[in-house]
């Protein structure tokens, strides 16, 4: 059966003051389930399927599977009360004591939305708290330690075996292939060519200085040679 615990220390938030914010994201609190994101998912507009930038990334939250009208409906507000709720509950929050994500509180995004501190309410004070807690960083760890076949073939091209530069490549696949809507093989052919161009650069004796693996990945360089310390840039790649 699903249940909300409520901190008491909501009395004291920023949120509290408003009442359309305040039913708006109890009520959320009610509806919520807990939810593993496993791919980072972009953040919707409120009244349209425009993205806002932000990115919930992977981990466990609470998933409100209803569409703004309907938790509008269910927490008793007009909707036009419980649009400016929604809004203001999906932006940053400057006066909220907790700026883990930047005072977010309840994201649309595909199919519903995500109660970003949800487990924060539901573990604290808990018998079986840190139980789960500790099931869950081994779930993420578990996932994080899974490395997508696109990663590795980038990783094999160049004959990389630095796990946590792995890591950090298939995140910017992930990340890029939401961001410029490339599938994740495009986007692993996309950092290949680069590299190799970069590596070719080099050989040329076109560089003032060279960079490793890890920083011209890390660092995104791969998404544009304009960033590159060549002499004379190269017509494509």
């Amino acid at each position: 059966m699903a249940f909300a615990k409520i901190d008491t220390r909501i009395l004291d938030s920023s949120l509290w003051v408003d009442r359309g914010i305040r039913d708006i994201f109890l009520t959320a609190l009610l509806m919520g389930l807990p939810y593993e994101v496993t791919e980072p998912m972009p953040q919707l507009k409120v009244d349209s399927l425009e993205e806002t930038g932000f990115i919930v990334l992977p981990d466990w939250y609470g998933f409100v599977a209803a569409a703004g009208p309907g938790l509008i409906h269910r927490a008793l507000l007009s909707e036009e009360e419980g649009m400016v709720a929604l809004r203001a509950l999906g932006e940053p929050d400057r006066e909220s004591r907790s700026q883990e994500f930047e005072g977010r509180r309840l994201v649309r995004v595909n199919g519903g939305f995500i109660i970003l501190n949800f487990m924060k309410f539901r573990d604290r004070d808990t018998t079986n708290a840190e139980r789960q807690r500790q099931f869950r960083e081994r779930q993420r760890r578990k996932a994080a330690d899974a490395i997508s076949p696109e990663a590795k073939r980038v990783t094999s091209e160049f004959s990389i075996i630095d796990r946590s530069l792995e890591k950090k490549i298939d995140q910017a696949i992930k990340a890029y292939s939401l961001i410029s809507k490339k599938s994740a093989p495009e986007i692993a052919a996309q950092m290949i060519e680069a590299y190799k161009a970069y590596t070719n650069c080099n050989a040329r004796g076109q560089l003032r200085f060279v960079w490793s693996p890890a920083t011209f990945f890390s660092q995104s360089h791969w998404t544009s040679m304009d960033t590159w310390p060549i002499e004379k840039a190269p017509r494509g790649y």
